[in-house]
């Protein structure tokens, strides 16, 4: 009788990790889940990125009026943009993988 006590208690016991370590788990998932989230590219930040190189652009033709006097200067200036529109067109690829991956991963 008193095994069958002592093999209760530790039933007991051994349930009540269980559901700490599930709580444990849970709230474990959910900061990463908030974390993963905060990561999460924003909608302004292409706007931020296309205003920042016009003002760049803007500070060039301020500072240094002569540089579009130079034979290359307009294929530079269109070689740079293609380049970040390039860069800001993978990031959002990269960005919609990673969601995607998520979402399989929680399936």
């Amino acid at each position: 009788m008193h095994n069958t006590n002592s093999d209760e208690k530790q039933l007991v016991a051994q349930q009540k990790a269980a559901e700490l370590e599930s709580l444990y788990q849970q709230d474990k998932l959910a900061e990463l889940n908030k974390e993963f989230e905060a990561l999460r590219p924003k909608a302004w930040r292409a706007w931020s990125d296309f205003l920042l190189a016009a003002v760049w652009i803007g500070m060039l033709v301020w500072l240094a009026p002569d540089f579009y006097d130079q034979p290359g200067a307009g294929l530079l200036v269109a070689f740079i943009a293609s380049t970040m529109m390039l860069i800001g067109r993978e990031s959002q690829r990269i960005h919609k993988r990673i969601d995607l991956l998520k979402a399989m991963l929680q399936k």
